[in-house]
């Protein structure tokens, strides 16, 4: 009787060892389990939310940006949480206008917030947003309107924002500065009552064509990289500003 109630306590203590071997299991399992998926879900929301967050920020640049360039503010800056993306500054884009035999070419250069595939861009006044190569959102107009006058002539205002700096980047978290300092501002009146004709070179092209069209222009050509449209029998108003950015 001794002998078998010893072996039913044997049998009990190892019972529960067992049990608890493998509940400690099942739970590593399960950490394993949302480490191995779940940490990768939550990483890749929050760095979706980061970026759709970023948007504000890009109109503060853009605000920030008018102040320097049109109304000379001497320096502005943005400061930004990036997360994993990287905030970078190129000057691959540029802008021509040709009037009455008179050609203008600039830079336009650009601010861009980069996350895998996805761009949020600040381009001569205006704000895109660009998912993928066929995906883009224009989110806030570039300077370029067209009006008429109390005269009842019809006039384009073209604003550009040409941008210069090193052609750095900066990423991998934390916070980031913007640093916008006025270069030098010139604006030409032309009242020929003519045809314009603006070419933008550009990743963003057919956004910039939605913006043109929207204004008035007949395009004329369109591609992925590059827009011209035009608009006859107008005056134009022609105002250039240099910015000088930094990244930081």
């Amino acid at each position: 009787m001794i002998r078998e109630n010893k072996i039913t306590e044997d049998e009990n203590a190892v019972s529960e060892v067992v049990g608890f071997i493998l509940i400690f299991g099942m739970v590593i399992l399960a950490i394993g389990i949302i480490y191995a998926f779940g940490y990768p879900m939550l990483q890749s929301n929050m760095e979706t939310s980061v970026f759709e967050s970023s948007e504000q920020s890009f109109i503060v640049i853009q605000s920030n940006m008018k102040a320097v360039a049109f109304e000379q503010s001497p320096v502005k800056t943005t400061k930004m949480k990036i997360q994993t993306a990287t905030l970078a500054y190129s000057n691959e884009s540029f802008i021509q206008i040709d009037y009455n035999g008179t050609t203008i070419k600039k830079a336009l250069g650009r601010i861009e917030l980069i996350q895998d595939e996805k761009k949020i861009v600040y381009e001569s006044g205006g704000v895109f947003k660009r998912y993928d190569r066929d995906s883009q959102v224009l989110v806030s107009n570039p300077h370029i309107f067209s009006t008429v006058a109390a005269s009842g002539e019809n006039v384009v205002s073209v604003g550009i924002i040409s941008l210069y700096g090193n052609a750095a980047s900066s990423g991998g978290g934390g916070i980031i500065s913007l640093s916008m300092e006025h270069n030098t501002s010139q604006l030409t009146q032309m009242n020929d009552n003519a045809t314009l004709t603006l070419t933008v070179n550009s990743s963003l092209a057919p956004r910039w064509a939605t913006h043109l069209e929207e204004e008035g222009f007949t395009i004329t050509s369109s591609s992925d990289t590059e827009v011209t449209a035009q608009m006859t029998n107008t005056n134009v108003i022609i105002g250039e500003h240099v910015v000088d950015v930094e990244i930081t």
